[in-house]
């Protein structure tokens, strides 16, 4: 059984840039689960420990630092996105999404999970044409 990569979108400033993320990576047929504060995503990361990665905005005031450092020691196996300007993040990620473009993120998730994206793809495509055509 195929599990579809699973996202924790992180962005405290405004519900609305969750929803047009959240949108665009669920319609490229990933899973996403959100949070609306850094204390909120640590919280779900405890819930949901085997997410495959965690999608922070880059624009705050430290706490997207101190998230991206809890993931990289408390949850190893858990990549780190970064989206935005990084100029008061000072940590390592495993993608940094220069901005907040819904497309862009989801070219680079793509990226970082080529055969993951590929076989999500794959399943849609064989579903669409299994359905037979209205008349």
């Amino acid at each position: 059984m195929f599990l579809r990569p699973c996202f924790l979108v992180v962005d405290h400033e405004f519900a609305g840039s969750i929803s047009t993320r959240k949108l665009v990576l669920e319609t490229a047929k990933f899973n996403v689960i959100t949070a609306y504060s850094y204390a909120e995503a640590r919280a779900t990361l405890e819930l949901f420990p085997n997410v495959h990665a965690c999608v922070v905005n880059g624009h705050s005031d430290g706490n997207a630092e101190r998230l991206l450092r809890y993931i990289e020691i408390s949850h190893p196996t858990v990549k780190r996105v970064l989206t935005g300007n990084r100029t008061n993040v000072n940590t390592s990620v495993d993608l940094h999404v220069e901005t907040y473009s819904p497309e862009a993120l989801l070219l680079g998730l793509r990226k970082l999970f080529p055969e993951d994206a590929a076989k999500a793809e794959s399943i849609e495509r064989d579903l669409e044409e299994s359905v037979p055509p209205e008349e």
